[in-house]
C-alpha cells in the first residue's frame, strides 16, 4: 500500500501516533510493514526528524534521525517476556529530545508506546483494505495458503501488467492508455534520498459506452506501488528495471498534469504534423519529398506505436558526410522517450528497454550478431530477451521487453535479412542544409508536449483511424510483413494529413520489396558473381551437365567488377596486344571505392556468405600434391535451385535445360 494511504489508514484508527500535549510538534505515521514501522516528526508543514522502529518479543530499537544531519541516534529498550512496551523504553530518546525541543519530550514517548501498540491493528487494517480494492476490482481470491510468513492468497493466474514506463492495454471493455517522466519528487521516509528524480506515470482509462468509446478515469502511479484500480480493474505495475537518468525527451510533469486535470492544450495532429516537417526541412536533406512526410509519420507513430502489433525500425544509410548522424539525432529526438546512444553493448539494449520504453537512435555501431538478434526481436510486441541472472536464493530466469522503436544511421544496409525485413531504409546523400549544426532535445520540447498530450487525450481518434488505414492498405494489396512494417506509419500519416504522400510511398516500397531489391542483396551479389563464372566457362560435351569450379577470390573480382559498373567507376582500354580490356578508372574517387570495395567484399567475408547459402557441403580438393586446392564444384542444377530460393534468376537459363535434358 503507497504511504499516503497507510497514513489515511492510521488516522482512522482514533488518530494513531499523534502525541498529545505538544503545541507545535507531533508524530506522524510514514508506512509500517512487519518488520518496522516509520514515522516522522513535524514542526507545522516541517519535517524536523525521521523515527524508525522495530520490535521483537524481547527488543524494541528506535533509531532517530534529524533531517539535514549526518548520523542517527539508536536506542534500545529490553524486555522481559511477555512484558509491555511503555514510555521508559524511549526515556533516553525523550530526554535527549528535550533538549532541542523542550517540553516535546514525553509526549513523542507516549505516542511512540500508542505507535507499537497498535501496530498489529494498522497491519490488519491495510490487510483489509488490500482485500478491500480487490473486491472493488472483481478480483476474489482463489486461495489463501497458510506459510510461515504469513498468509499467501493466489488472485489469478494471470493478470493484466503495465510497464511503468507507460504503454497499451487492451482490457476488452476498456483501453488503458499511460505515459511516465522523469520528475524530482521528495520522498518523505525511508532510507532512500529525500529529493532524487524518479518515474511518476499518468494512466488515462477509456471505456466503451453505447458503442461509443470514452474516457472514464485517470489514474497517477509510481514505481514504488505494486498495483492500482483502473475502470475496474486490478492492474499490476512492472517496474524490473531502474533508469538512474533522466531523458530530456520525457514528457514534462505539467503536460501529464494538464491531462489529469482535463485542462486543454493547442495542440492537434495536423499542426504538429507540419511542425515536424518544417524541423526536418532544417536539417535534413532528402531528394524524394515525400521522405519529409514518411519520416515525420515515423516520429508520431513511435507515440502510439504500442498500440500495434510491431514496430518497424528507420534506418537511414549513405555514404559518408551525407547526413546520416545528424537525420538520426534529429528524428530521435522528436520521438516518443527518445535517446541517442552509440556503441551499445547487448545488455544495454534490452535493460533500456524494460527501463525506459524508448525510441533508440543507434549510429555507425560494431553489433555483434547476437546484438542484431536483439534488435531484430524487438519488433514483435511482447517479444523478451531470456537472460540467466545469478541471485543470493541462485540462479533466476528472466525475460526481458524487447519491442522499441529504433533510428539507424550506418553507412551501408543490413546485410541480413532477418533486419532487411524489419526497416524502412532511406538514402542519404551528400547535401548541404539549411542548418549543419546538430540539434539538442531542447530544440524541439513543444513538439513533443504537444504529441504526448494527443497520446494520452486523442485515444479513440487512434483507434478508428487505426482500423480505416489497415482495411485501406489491406484493399491496395498491403499484407503480412509488410502491413506490419507500414501500418503504424500509415496511421500516423492520415493523423498529421500526410496520408497522400505516405501511401504513394509505400505502394512504391512494397513493389520493390517484391521485386526483391531490397532482401538478399549480398546473396545477390555472390550469386552474380558466380552466374558470371558459368557463363565463361567453357561447354561441357553433349548431355553432360554444366560444372563451375572456383574459389571464393574468384567471385571477388566479378563482385567488385559489379559494384564499380554501378558507381561509374570501369572504363575500357586498349591492352598491349591492341585489344580491349575493362579497368576501373584512375580518378581519386574511383580509386578510393576500390580500395574499400577490395577491403569490405574480402574473400573471408564472401566465403561466409557461401557457407550461410549452404555451398560448404560442395567444397572439394582439386589437384594433387604441391598444386591441391580446395575449391567449391557446384553443378549448374543445384546452383540454379540456391539461387531461386534466394529470388535470383541466373542468366544463364539455357544451361537449366541442357542439365534438364
Amino acid at each position: 500500500m503507497p504511504a499516503n494511504e497507510r497514513s489515511s489508514a492510521s488516522n482512522n484508527i482514533d488518530g494513531a501516533y499523534k502525541s498529545t500535549g505538544l503545541k507545535t510538534i507531533e508524530l506522524k505515521p510514514l508506512s509500517y510493514s512487519r518488520e518496522s514501522l516509520m514515522l516522522t516528526l513535524v514542526e507545522g508543514e516541517r519535517h524536523i526528524a525521521l523515527i524508525k522502529v522495530s520490535a521483537s518479543k524481547t527488543r524494541v530499537r528506535a533509531i532517530l534521525k534529524y533531517i539535514g544531519e549526518e548520523g542517527a541516534h539508536v536506542y534500545d529498550c529490553r524486555l522481559r517476556e511477555g512484558e509491555d512496551v511503555t514510555p521508559l523504553c524511549f526515556s533516553k530518546l525523550a530526554r535527549e529530545l528535550d533538549e532541542r525541543y523542550p517540553g516535546t519530550g514525553e509526549g513523542v514517548a507516549e505516542a511512540l508506546v500508542k505507535a507499537v501498540k497498535e501496530w498489529e491493528s494498522l497491519l490488519e487494517y491495510a490487510e483489509i483494505k488490500d482485500v478491500e480494492e480487490m473486491v472493488k476490482a472483481g478480483v476474489q481470491p482463489i486461495l489463501e495458503l497458510e506459510t510461515e510468513k504469513g498468509v499467501v492468497r493466489v488472485l489469478s493466474s494471470d493478470g493484466a501488467v503495465l510497464d511503468v514506463h507507460g504503454g497499451f492495454l487492451n482490457l476488452g471493455d476498456c483501453v488503458v492508455v499511460a505515459e511516465s517522466t522523469f520528475a524530482y519528487t521528495e520522498l518523505v521516509g525511508g532510507e532512500e534520498s529525500y529529493e532524487k528524480p524518479n518515474v511518476v506515470g499518468l494512466a488515462a482509462a477509456y471505456c466503451y459506452n453505447e458503442g461509443e468509446l470514452k474516457l472514464k478515469e485517470t489514474h497517477w502511479f509510481l514505481p514504488l506501488q505494486t498495483r492500482l484500480s483502473l475502470a475496474g480493474r486490478l492492474v499490476r505495475l512492472k517496474s524490473s528495471e531502474k533508469a538512474t537518468l533522466t531523458y530530456h525527451t520525457f514528457a514534462d510533469i505539467e503536460t501529464l498534469k494538464a491531462v489529469a486535470d482535463g485542462r486543454s492544450m493547442d495542440a492537434d495532429w495536423k499542426s504538429v504534423g507540419e511542425s515536424i516537417v518544417r524541423k526536418l526541412g532544417d536539417y535534413i536533406v532528402f531528394t524524394d519529398e515525400r521522405l519529409y512526410s514518411v519520416v515525420a509519420s515515423y516520429i508520431v507513430m513511435t507515440y502510439i506505436h504500442d498500440f500495434f502489433t510491431a514496430v518497424p525500425f528507420l534506418f537511414f544509410h549513405g555514404p559518408p558526410a551525407s547526413g546520416k548522424t545528424r537525420a538520426n539525432l534529429t528524428t530521435t529526438y522528436m520521438c516518443r522517450h527518445g535517446v541517442f546512444v552509440a556503441d551499445p553493448s547487448e545488455a544495454t539494449m534490452y535493460r533500456l528497454v524494460e527501463a525506459a520504453g524508448p525510441t533508440i537512435g543507434i549510429d555507425e555501431s560494431a553489433l555483434s550478431e547476437r546484438a542484431k538478434r536483439i534488435l531484430a526481436a524487438g519488433y514483435k510486441k511482447g517479444a523478451v530477451v531470456p537472460r540467466a541472472e545469478p541471485t543470493k536464493g541462485g540462479v533466476v530466469l528472466k525475460l526481458f521487453e524487447a519491442t522499441a522503436p529504433r533510428v539507424f544511421s550506418f553507412t551501408e544496409l543490413p546485410r541480413e535479412d532477418y533486419l532487411i525485413q524489419r526497416i524502412i531504409p532511406v538514402n542519404m546523400v551528400r547535401s548541404r542544409p539549411r542548418r549543419e549544426q546538430d540539434p539538442s532535445p531542447v530544440e524541439f520540447k513543444e513538439i513533443r508536449e504537444k504529441l504526448y498530450y494527443l497520446r494520452l487525450t486523442r485515444v479513440p481518434e487512434v483507434l478508428s483511424t487505426m482500423k480505416r488505414t489497415l482495411e485501406e492498405l489491406k484493399q491496395r494489396d498491403v499484407w503480412g510483413r509488410e502491413l506490419e512494417i507500414w501500418a503504424p506509419v500509415y496511421t500516423a500519416a492520415v493523423l498529421i494529413g500526410r496520408g497522400q504522400d505516405v501511401l504513394s510511398y509505400i505502394l512504391e516500397d512494397v513493389a520493390r520489396r517484391r521485386e526483391s531489391e531490397l532482401m538478399y542483396a549480398e546473396e545477390k551479389l555472390v550469386f552474380y558473381a558466380i552466374d558470371k563464372l558459368f557463363a565463361e566457362a567453357s561447354e561441357p560435351l553433349v548431355g553432360v551437365e554444366k560444372i563451375c569450379e572456383f574459389t571464393a577470390s574468384d567471385l571477388q573480382e566479378k563482385i567488385i567488377n559489379k559494384l564499380l559498373e554501378e558507381a561509374n567507376c570501369l572504363e575500357v582500354k586498349a591492352d598491349e596486344l591492341g585489344g580491349e580490356v575493362v579497368k576501373p578508372k584512375a580518378d581519386a574517387k574511383c580509386q578510393k571505392i576500390l580500395t574499400d570495395l577490395v577491403k569490405t567484399w574480402s574473400p573471408p567475408r564472401i566465403g561466409k556468405v557461401l557457407e550461410k547459402l549452404g555451398f560448404d557441403k560442395y567444397k572439394k580438393t582439386v589437384g594433387k600434391g604441391s598444386r591441391a586446392k580446395k575449391k567449391y564444384v557446384v553443378k549448374w542444377s543445384d546452383f540454379a535451385k540456391i539461387a531461386k530460393a534466394y529470388d535470383y534468376e541466373p542468366q544463364s537459363q539455357g544451361e537449366e535445360k541442357k542439365s534438364e535434358q
